[in-house]
C-alpha cells in the first residue's frame, strides 16, 4: 500500500515524501539490516587465505576468503544477505527472514524512477518536488548503505541520473509557460537566497555524493580482493616468499623483478582492461571527463557540508591509490575461518550481529510494562551466553558451558592476542560501546519488576 502511495503522481510531493521516510522507518533502517551490509569495515580488515571452506548457506555473508574474483560475481560487492547461522535466518515473518537483496525491489525501482524523472537538472524554485528527490536520494543511500543496490549494473542504473542531479551547472531558477528561467547572474544559484527551496537542492546533492562515497569504498574493497589474489597466485613458491621477506626487511640482496612485478600488478588494477575502472566514479555515472568540474561546481554552494563532502570525494578520486595502499596496511589474515567456541569465525560475526541488536533493543525487552509485556528472559539468557562464550574466546578461560548467571564476573586469565586481533577486526569496540549505554538498572528491573499500576 505504502509503495503505491509513494508512486501515485496525483498526490502531493509533500505526502509522497513522508510516505517515503515511514517505509524507511518501517521496514528498511532496523535489523536485520545493517550499515555497510553487515561489514564492521569497508574495506575490509579480516580475510581468509583459506577459500575451500565457502558454504552456498552462507551467501555473501561472513569472512572475505582471497580468491580471483570478477565484477560480475554474485556478491563480489558487499550484498544483503542472511547466514544460516543469523538469529532471523528462517523467520516466518517475511520482513525480518527474507534472505537476499531482492528484498525491497518494488522501493528500489520507485526511488530509481524517482530520481529518473527530474531529467538531468533540478528547478530550484520547486520545492516540494526537490523535497521528494531528497526521500528518494535518501532512501537510495539506505538501500545502497545495507547491500540492496550493491551490483553493477544497479549502480550504474542508480548513479547515471543521480549524476545529473549533481551536476548544478544546468539548474534552473524557475519554470513557466515561457520555460525554463535561469539565474543572473548565474552565481545567484551557488548564493542561499530563498531558504527551503535552497536548502532542499544542497541536500539532494549532498545524498547523492554520499551514494558516490559509498561506491568508492565499494571499489576499494574490490580492488583489495583482487590485489590479495595477486599475492596468493603469483607469491606461494618458498623462493617467492623468501623475496618477499628480503622486501620486508629491506634486505640488500632483493631481487628487483619481484618488486616489479608488484608495482605492475598493482598499477593495473587501475587501468583497463582489469574490470575494477568500470567502479570508476567519472565512468560509472557516465559524465567522464566532467566529474572533477562537476565537483568542483558543487563546492561553490554556499553550504558548509557540501563544500566539505565534495572536497572530500574529489581527494578520494585522486587519492584512490593511497586508499589501496591504506586498506592492505590493516588488513589481518587468517589461516583458515576455524575458530574455538563458535566453530567458524563467521558463526562469531553472526553472533555479535546478534549482540548488537540485543544491545540496542534493551528498551522493548528489558522492561516490565503494560506496552511491552514483562521482561525477556530468553534474551537475557542469549545476552549473557554470547557475553559468557566471547569472554572464553578472548581468553584462555573455558567458561562456554558454565551457568549464565551475569551477576558472577568472569574475569580472563590470559589473553589471546590473535584472538582479540579478530574482534577488533569486526569492531567489537563499537558493539560494546552500546553495549555500556544499557541501562544500569537492567538486572535490578529483571529481579525486582516495576509494580504495575491499575489503570481502570
Amino acid at each position: 500500500m505504502l509503495i503505491g502511495l509513494a508512486s501515485n503522481p496525483h498526490l502531493p510531493h509533500t505526502v509522497r515524501s513522508e510516505i517515503i521516510y515511514l517505509l524507511l522507518v518501517l521496514y528498511v533502517d532496523r535489523f536485520p539490516q545493517l550499515p555497510r551490509s553487515g561489514r564492521p569495515y569497508l574495506p575490509e580488515k579480516l580475510w581468509c587465505f583459506d577459500d575451500t571452506e565457502t558454504s552456498k548457506a552462507d551467501g555473501g555473508f561472513g569472512v572475505p576468503k582471497v580468491r580471483e574474483v570478477q565484477l560480475n560475481d554474485a556478491n563480489v560487492l558487499p550484498t544483503f544477505s542472511l547466514s544460516s547461522q543469523h538469529l532471523f535466518s528462517g523467520n516466518s515473518d517475511p520482513v525480518l527472514g527474507h534472505p537476499d537483496d531482492f528484498k525491497f525491489f518494488l522501493l528500489r525501482q520507485l526511488t530509481n524512477e524517482i530520481v529518473l524523472s527530474f531529467g538531468g537538472n533540478m528547478v530550484v524554485s520547486h520545492t516540494a518536488e526537490n523535497q521528494l528527490a531528497c526521500a528518494a536520494l535518501f532512501a537510495s543511500q539506505q538501500l545502497l548503505n545495507f547491500g540492496f543496490s550493491s551490483s553493477y549494473p544497479k549502480l550504474r542504473q542508480l548513479l547515471m541520473p543521480a549524476a545529473t542531479i549533481l551536476d548544478g551547472r544546468s539548474d534552473e531558477e524557475s519554470r513557466d509557460e515561457h520555460g525554463p528561467q535561469y539565474f543572473v547572474p548565474a552565481t545567484d544559484r551557488w548564493r542561499d537566497l530563498n531558504g527551503a527551496s535552497f536548502q532542499a537542492v544542497t541536500l539532494a546533492k549532498k545524498s547523492i555524493i554520499q551514494l558516490l562515497e559509498t561506491t568508492s569504498d565499494f571499489r576499494a574493497n574490490y580492488r583489495l580482493a583482487r590485489f590479495l589474489w595477486v599475492f596468493k597466485s603469483q607469491f606461494q613458491t618458498d623462493e617467492a616468499i623468501i623475496e618477499l621477506e628480503k622486501i620486508a626487511n629491506d634486505a640488500p640482496d632483493q631481487n628487483p623483478a619481484t618488486m616489479e612485478t608488484i608495482e605492475k600488478e598493482f598499477e593495473a588494477l587501475f587501468n583497463a582492461p582489469d574490470d575494477a575502472v568500470k567502479l570508476d566514479l567519472a565512468e560509472i555515472t557516465g559524465t567522464l571527463e566532467q566529474f572533477e568540474h562537476i565537483l568542483v561546481d558543487a563546492m561553490q554552494y554556499e553550504d558548509d557540508r557540501l563544500f566539505e563532502s565534495s572536497l572530500e570525494l574529489l581527494d578520494r578520486r585522486f587519492g584512490q591509490r593511497r586508499k589501496l595502499i591504506d586498506a592492505l596496511s590493516h588488513v589481518y589474515l587468517l589461516e583458515s575461518e576455524s575458530c574455538p567456541v563458535f566453530g567458524k569465525v563467521s558463526h562469531l560475526q553472526a553472533k555479535l550481529g546478534a549482540l548488537l541488536y540485543s544491545f540496542r533493543s534493551t528498551a522493548v525487552w528489558g522492561v516490565h510494562s503494560v506496552v511491552s509485556g514483562g521482561f525477556n528472559e530468553n534474551i537475557f539468557e542469549s545476552v549473557g551466553a554470547i557475553c559468557k562464550d566471547l569472554i572464553s574466546f578472548v581468553s584462555s578461560n573455558d567458561i562456554a558451558g558454565e551457568s549464565q548467571d551475569l551477576t558472577k564476573v568472569q574475569r580472563p586469565t590470559k589473553v589471546i592476542a590473535h584472538h582479540q586481533n579478530i574482534l577488533r577486526s569486526l569492531d567489537m569496540q563499537s558493539i560494546l560501546m552500546v553495549g555500556l549505554q544499557i541501562d544500569i538498572n537492567l538486572v535490578r528491573l529483571r529481579l525486582y519488576p516495576t509494580p504495575e499500576i491499575d489503570l481502570s
